[in-house]
């Protein structure tokens, strides 16, 4: 919410907390990776995105991560 808001500094620490301790969660790991590639962060954006797709099962933002890969 806060990266749409345009807040997306404020944002990234969160979402690096919830990858933490949400690994698996691929919906955690797209927006993780939306939040650094805005903020420039290439590398830990194309990480997390991996982390996202490497998930088993759907979930809403696939169809735009593997896009994005």
């Amino acid at each position: 919410v806060l990266h749409r808001l345009g807040r997306t500094a404020e944002a990234a620490p969160h979402l690096r907390f919830a990858s933490r301790e949400l690994p698996k969660e691929p919906g955690v790991q797209y927006h993780l990776a939306a939040v650094e590639a805005a903020l420039g962060n290439t590398a830990e954006a194309k990480a997390a995105l991996r982390r996202a797709l490497e998930q088993h099962g759907s979930f809403p933002e696939r169809a735009a991560a593997m896009k994005l890969s």
